[in-house]
């Protein structure tokens, strides 16, 4: 008798757009003013006038591996009046120990900024789009003009859209507006404060986004004397795909040669639904119809009536 031999494939999920397994990290230099200096893994992103760079929109590359994580960023300028948002290159530098200088510093050319509308009302959209709804991500960035203190009340608003659930993790002495939402002066930000989140969900749609803009004044929760437009767009951000606690692997297969059936075993995430699919070949794959078993933290799921050509039979599974 030919014994069947079975194989097992971790499959990810049937998202085109995930090049990278979770626990990558991208960084983006909006204004990227010596581009023979930024290592070759990060991306320059960005728009204004006189702008140099790869675009305003385009994938993220995972800066450690170089790979294309499949995650899309645009950026979008909301105009209200007079000139349009500048592309400038004014020397900028963060306090050693910061959290600027900490999450950029040695990885990016920290120099530039995107600027403002010459009137009260602009915004600057960031779209992130193509993330996988499963994955938690953390999300950071800052800029600063270097005016130093005659340009402190040029005020940036940072607020977090679009998202299931994010939580607030922007720096200490950033200004806390909302869960959110935060407030820094970005004219004089030689003290490297971020907004940040970490555990950011996107949703089932894979899109969150930040808009940036002026300071939203202290009325409506901002930061006392914030000049009324006068505030930068972005220039440096960091986006990192957070490693999963639960490992997505398959942990058995077991066949039994008399029932012709296969049980298929693996480390189950909460709450969250699978698909399992079969090939003989390795070109062809089949969903398996049926649900599986879930108890705790196992799930399992058993083929019947096998018939495998050559002897062989692979699985694999995906999230769905």
């Amino acid at each position: 008798m030919k014994t069947l031999r079975i194989f097992g494939i971790l499959g990810l999920p049937l998202f085109a757009q995930l090049a990278v397994a979770d626990g990558w990290i991208a960084y983006n230099d909006c204004v990227d003013t010596e581009p023979e200096s930024t290592p070759a893994n990060a991306t320059n992103f960005g728009l204004g006038r006189s702008y140099l760079g790869d675009g305003n929109s385009g994938n993220l590359i995972d800066f450690e591996s170089g790979a294309d994580t499949g995650v899309t960023v645009t950026f979008i300028e909301n105009l209200s009046s007079g000139n349009t948002i500048n592309w400038a290159q004014d020397f900028a530098d963060f306090t050693p120990g910061t959290d600027a200088a900490e999450i950029f510093g040695g990885k990016l050319n920290l120099t530039g900024n995107m600027s403002y509308n010459d009137a009260p009302g602009w915004s600057l959209d960031l779209t992130i789009r193509n993330l996988d709804p499963n994955v938690s991500y953390t999300f950071a960035a800052t800029v600063h003009r270097s005016g130093g203190s005659e340009y402190a009340a040029r005020v940036t608003n940072w607020t977090l859209n679009d998202t299931d659930s994010a939580t607030y993790a922007s720096s200490t002495g950033a200004l806390k507006v909302s869960e959110t939402s935060a407030e820094f002066s970005t004219g004089d930000n030689v003290d490297g404060l971020v907004a940040r989140w970490t555990d950011i969900r996107a949703g089932a749609d894979g899109t969150f986004s930040l808009r940036t803009t002026h300071g939203i004044g202290n009325a409506a929760g901002g930061i006392e004397g914030a000049d009324d437009y006068r505030g930068y767009g972005g220039g440096l951000f960091m986006l990192m795909a957070q490693p999963r606690e639960t490992p997505f692997i398959i942990t058995s297969i077991t066949y039994d040669d008399d029932l012709k059936s296969a049980i298929i075993t693996w480390v189950n995430r909460s709450g969250q639904a699978y698909a399992i699919e079969a090939s003989d070949d390795l070109v062809t794959w089949d969903a398996l119809e049926g649900n599986p078993v879930i108890t705790g933290d196992t799930a399992s799921f058993t083929e019947t009536e096998i018939e495998a050509p050559g002897g062989r039979r692979f699985y694999r599974l995906r999230e769905l």
